[in-house]
């Protein structure tokens, strides 16, 4: 499903985890205060969420990325009468963080779960940490 007016944005993100559970996160340039998102962006018209995230994560890290899970999708609020269904994905980390090329944004870093909850977060990811949460522990990377 693509975007379909501004009151609403369809979305596919992903969470990058290292053998630790420790998730990236990308440092954003903020717009309305939060610092911290998941990589990903727009489901362009036409494009499937794997297609849009395959895309998106090529243009922000570069890197075809090849290896991907499916969490789910939530919607919630981001800002006041806007919505957005975020479609979430993780996979394995390819690289160590200072070796990525990240090139939207300010940067990126790894977060344990615990830090990621404490940032300013684009509102409404906290449901993505949740989920990730949730498929770490499943895959015993964190403890349950």
């Amino acid at each position: 499903m693509s975007q379909t007016n501004e009151a609403h944005k369809t979305v596919a993100i992903i969470a990058p985890y290292d053998e630790q559970g420790r998730i990236l996160l990308q440092e954003r340039i903020p717009k309305f205060g939060e610092k911290w998102g998941f990589f990903g962006g727009h489901i362009e018209p036409g494009e499937t969420k794997e297609e849009a995230l395959i895309r998106e994560i090529q243009e922000e890290l570069d890197h075809k990325l090849q290896r991907y899970e499916y969490l789910g999708e939530f919607t919630s609020e981001y800002r006041p009468g806007r919505t957005a269904t975020r479609h979430l994905f993780i996979t394995p980390l390819w690289e160590k963080p200072v070796n990525l090329d990240v090139r939207e944004g300010k940067g990126a870093s790894v977060f344990t779960l615990e830090q990621a909850r404490k940032l300013a977060l684009i509102p409404g990811d906290e449901e993505g940490l949740l989920l990730t949460e949730k498929k770490l522990r499943e895959k015993g990377i964190i403890p349950s």
